[in-house]
């Protein structure tokens, strides 16, 4: 990654960074992000990025939509299609290119050292984006796999939790309380959920 990285600054005078700025981090609105140089001011390629979660997530939706976002097609499609699709054998699931295949069938993963990682998941339509703070460094960590547990190979789409009126007005304070907004009335105090 590093390599290819020093490729595209060998052939456009720019480094990746500035070469995906207008490119990806500018369609995406990833404003706030830094990601490392070496001595000769080529961009680290493959480690040294630093961005929000919620950034991260958008890179997941970006490959999860097939390289596009906001009806614009940011990166080609048979990228994204190549990308994620067993390149190499690691002796796990596979990599592809700079992507991790995932052992659930079509999913992949953005794996960050230290427990930052975006697994997506197509057939369920689903982005788990982790941003913790372990001695991980690969996609085969003690987190990673408690993650597989709950949504790799063996979980259903249709696991849905049955209807919890009391925990969703719980949720929706919280984010509230959060934000710094005024908190949700619940039907209780209105007199309803008996």
């Amino acid at each position: 990654s590093y390599m290819l990285s020093a490729i595209v600054t060998e052939k456009t005078g720019i480094s990746m960074f500035d070469y995906l700025k207008p490119r990806l981090f500018d369609p995406l609105g990833i404003n706030e992000v830094f990601w490392e140089k070496c001595p000769q001011g080529i961009t680290k390629g493959g480690w040294g990025m630093f961005l929000k979660p919620e950034d991260a997530a958008k890179l997941g939706q970006l490959y999860l939509n097939k390289g596009k976002w906001n009806g614009s097609q940011v990166i080609p499609e048979s990228w994204v299609d190549a990308s994620t699709k067993k390149q190499i054998d690691n002796g796990k699931f596979g990599y592809g290119y700079q992507v991790w295949v995932e052992d659930r069938p079509g999913g992949f993963a953005f794996n960050g050292m230290l427990g930052q990682d975006v697994v997506v998941y197509p057939d369920t339509d689903m982005i788990l984006m982790i941003n913790a703070g372990n001695r991980e460094m690969t996609q085969s960590g003690n987190l990673t796999e408690l993650m597989r547990s709950y949504w790799g190979d063996g979980f259903e789409a249709d696991d849905t939790l049955p209807e919890n009126p009391e925990a969703q007005l719980s949720l929706k304070n919280t984010i509230a309380d959060l934000e710094g907004r005024g908190r949700f009335v619940s039907p209780i105090e209105r007199g309803g959920w008996k």
